[in-house]
């Protein structure tokens, strides 16, 4: 199985963003290097049904590409919310997965505590397969590295 290396943090700022849109549907990108997810920019959803469908806003997007670019950073992943169901792609998830090089991050609301699982979506084969998430594990007294 696929792994993909997670910063201390950024799991949980995926989940805040989540709780704090609830009962609309979260969304986001998170950005990286060298395949490790390193920094979460929350997006606006601007979804007709945003409690059941994710839109990310386009201009907000836009801003974040190039904020990424600007700090030698690319996109690792994309993230939305599901408040009321498990963390596993619908339907309607693998339609609009266009990006089959970025992982896509699902946060369900559903449990307690939340259940984040991540998969790896082929739209045109319709197959999705599943990531591992590893948060390495900090030294006592470490901070977060960039």
């Amino acid at each position: 199985m696929e792994t993909l290396t997670v910063a201390p943090g950024v799991l949980e700022a995926i989940v805040d963003h989540g709780r704090r849109e609830y009962p609309r549907e979260a969304c986001g990108i998170v950005a990286g290097r060298d395949g490790r997810a390193q920094k979460v920019y929350p997006l606006a959803n601007v979804a007709s049904d945003p409690v059941r469908r994710y839109l990310i806003d386009a201009g907000q997007q836009r801003a974040a590409l190039a904020a990424m670019r600007a700090e030698g950073q690319e996109p690792v992943a994309v993230f939305h919310s599901h408040p009321r169901t498990a963390a596993a792609p619908s339907g309607v998830d693998v339609d609009l997965a266009y990006h089959p090089e970025l992982v896509y991050i699902i946060v369900s609301l559903a449990f307690d505590p939340p259940e984040v699982r991540a998969y790896r979506i082929d739209r045109e084969a319709r197959r999705v397969s599943p990531v591992a998430l590893q948060v390495p594990q900090r030294a006592p007294g470490q901070g977060e590295q960039a």
